[in-house]
């Protein structure tokens, strides 16, 4: 079985999630009317069981199951059609996703 986080920890995080949520939204709106290209990195395992996941996640315990709650993305800020959302199993998105590539390949591409 996966051990996840605290409840304590838990709390804390839900108690600043209602500062952190109306401010990311807002600035999620003004980059999309904006046409900034918005992409969602999301620490999430890729498999259930998180064998993938960087050690340090492993060691403090923040881990999200593939397919699970804790992988979600909240139903507030939730990307839109066609926004990219990449899983990584690490802090670094540069070092535990494709995001290097896949905005180097955005940067070459027309917008439609």
């Amino acid at each position: 079985m996966i051990e996840t986080m605290p409840l304590e920890r838990a709390t804390e995080a839900v108690q600043k999630m209602y500062v952190v949520l109306p401010n990311t939204k807002r600035l999620l709106d003004t980059c999309r009317l904006a046409g900034v290209q918005v992409v969602y990195p999301r620490i999430a395992s890729l498999v259930k069981d998180c064998r993938e996941v960087n050690i340090e996640h492993k060691r403090i315990k923040l881990l999200a199951p593939a397919g699970s709650r804790e992988s979600d993305i909240l139903e507030e800020i939730k990307p839109i059609e066609n926004e990219i959302v990449l899983s990584k199993g690490a802090s670094g998105v540069f070092n535990s996703t494709a995001i290097d590539q896949i905005l180097r390949n955005s940067a070459s591409t027309p917008s439609s």
